[in-house]
């Protein structure tokens, strides 16, 4: 449903005006991208931000929980043209076979759950993309224009960012539209909305039901999953990640470890450490729980080094709303989420005005 995720939209708006909340500088991007965030005003990275590029300069698979409004999003936005200047535009795409010249092989996928924060996300490449000189070429995939126009747009400028919602890109992978043979970077923003991980208590009808239908968010993280499992076993991407045994040859589990482990005697010096992706993995959202977490990691859709980044824990203790916070958005079903929602925000928040509209554009506003 649109609604499902519009509550990031604050996240761009307010990183930009944001001062700091933390005293470090971004420090790891490309000179050209800090340059590039000082002529917006952005002269300090948000808390999650200071915490989370390191990692995700390294290339880390992550997951990403912080409050709306922090600047997530906007940062791994900041990562992509970092690693498409530093790394990405010098690595060649595979060439293109007979028959596949409408094939697009983009570097980096960003999926969002609705339209709304897919224009955010091109507006921001487009904003940083403004004052760097190499600039990735960006196309926005979401239902609307035309099809074909785009399609035509894909294969005649060979995007290295392709960012939309998970229908329209499932669509494009299955028809072959869309080749993740190049790919570096896979984002899912809104993690929790894409994937949607039904409760630890759902009946057994509830699961039925789910593998029956699926969310398109799921659908589309098999195929790219399954389709980064036949890239690396087909040797087109380097697989890391081989174990070393105990007091054995490196990379080597001899019979004896192996005899040693089934009888519990003794443990191998580094367990295995699956990369069956060759790209990095990130999923992002504000209430990524612990049961989508798991949902993600039980179909090994990231390695196992991941990085589980957040700062909301200690952020329990502090019940102070953010002094770059302004606006707030909620996403609601029904008219009672609606209530709901107004009343608790009325409650944490304190805001000057609280407005909700509902999908039959009726609205209820409540002011001071």
């Amino acid at each position: 449903m649109t609604y499902t995720s519009t509550s990031t939209t604050t996240s761009t708006t307010t990183t930009s005006t944001s001062s700091s909340s933390s005293t470090s500088s971004f420090g790891v991007l490309h000179p050209e991208i800090e340059r590039a965030l000082k002529s917006m005003g952005i002269d300090q990275p948000t808390e999650i931000q200071s915490k989370t590029l390191p990692h995700l300069i390294a290339g880390k698979d992550m997951f990403i929980v912080d409050d709306t409004g922090t600047g997530k999003s906007f940062m791994l936005m900041c990562g992509i043209v970092n690693d498409y200047i530093t790394k990405g535009r010098l690595v060649a795409r595979p060439k293109q076979m007979a028959g596949s010249e409408r094939t697009s092989y983009p570097r980096y996928l960003v999926v969002t759950p609705n339209r709304e924060l897919v224009w955010q996300f091109g507006e921001w490449f487009r904003r940083l993309s403004a004052h760097v000189t190499h600039k990735p070429s960006v196309v926005i995939a979401v239902s609307g224009p035309s099809k074909m126009l785009l399609e035509q747009q894909m294969s005649e400028i060979q995007p290295d960012i392709i960012v939309g919602t998970p229908n329209l890109i499932y669509e494009m992978i299955m028809e072959q539209r869309l080749a993740i043979d190049a790919l570096r970077m896979l984002v899912y923003d809104e993690a929790d909305a894409l994937l949607q991980a039904l409760s630890r208590n759902a009946t057994y009808k509830e699961k039925l039901n789910r593998k029956a239908h699926r969310p398109i968010g799921v659908s589309l993280i098999y195929e790219l999953s399954q389709q980064g499992i036949e890239l690396t076993a087909a040797g087109k991407k380097q697989d890391v990640q081989t174990p070393v045994g105990g007091d054995g040859e490196a990379g080597v589990l001899t019979d004896k470890h192996v005899l040693d482990l089934i009888q519990n005697k003794s443990k191998p010096a580094s367990q295995y450490k699956h990369k069956r992706r060759p790209f990095q993995s990130i999923f992002s959202s504000a209430t990524l729980t612990l049961r989508n977490r798991l949902y993600i990691d039980g179909n090994d859709w990231v390695n196992e080094d991941r990085e589980y980044i957040t700062i909301i824990s200690r952020k329990m203790n502090d019940p102070r709303v953010p002094a770059h916070l302004t606006h707030s958005f909620v996403p609601v079903q029904s008219e009672q989420g609606m209530m709901n929602a107004i009343v608790s925000k009325w409650r944490t928040l304190q805001p000057r005005r609280a407005i909700a509209v509902m999908p039959n554009d009726g609205s209820n506003c409540k002011g001071d």
